[in-house]
């Protein structure tokens, strides 16, 4: 059966229903921090600061869909986050995520689900069959992950619980930076 065949009845059936419970987004680039790392190979400090001012106004985009349709960013952390969303909104996301991918030169994947931690997962599905996807939760996707996870899945794994640290514990890591005020340092 197709993966994403439940996920697409799940879906249409959140929509036709219309729902007004939150859903829960997780996204990240997919090539972003490869991009960052060869240019920081080749001592491109420039275009490294230009890629994450477009992360930052890509960001915004996210910021302002969020809230303008009454849900709520959870967490941003460069080219990766977390929202939620009221369901019935859910038509506008391939809009938002083609103008995101657009604003910062790089294919993004989402997870969608009901759950924050399911969101997460099925963005991980999303890297596993190749990025540049969104990624609705179903049964189907911790089948996926019972197998063996991809070299992307696990960056983003580690990405995902990065982004959970606070601010003051990255004052140890060099690699990190921090909100507006950040430095351009690739990982």
């Amino acid at each position: 059966p197709d993966p994403g065949s439940s996920a697409k009845r799940n879906l249409s059936r959140i929509q036709a229903k219309g729902h007004t419970m939150d859903i829960f987004l997780s996204w990240d680039s997919d090539d972003l921090n490869r991009k960052v790392k060869r240019l920081s190979l080749s001592d491109d400090v420039a275009q490294i600061k230009q890629m994450y001012q477009a992360v930052d106004r890509a960001n915004a985009l996210w910021h302002s869909w969020v809230e303008s349709i009454g849900g709520e960013i959870v967490s941003m952390d460069g080219d990766c986050g977390r929202a939620t969303i009221p369901a019935t909104r859910l038509s506008e996301l391939p809009n938002i995520r083609e103008q995101y991918s657009d604003a910062i030169g790089s294919p993004l994947s989402v997870g969608v689900a009901t759950k924050l931690a399911q969101a997460d997962r099925a963005l991980l599905v999303a890297k596993k069959r190749g990025g540049d996807q969104v990624v609705l939760y179903t049964q189907e996707v911790e089948g996926e992950l019972a197998e063996k996870p991809a070299d992307d899945a696990r960056a983003v794994v580690d990405r995902l619980a990065q982004s959970q640290v606070k601010k003051a514990e990255l004052e140890d890591f060099p690699i990190f930076y921090h909100g507006s005020d950040r430095k351009d340092i690739a990982e």
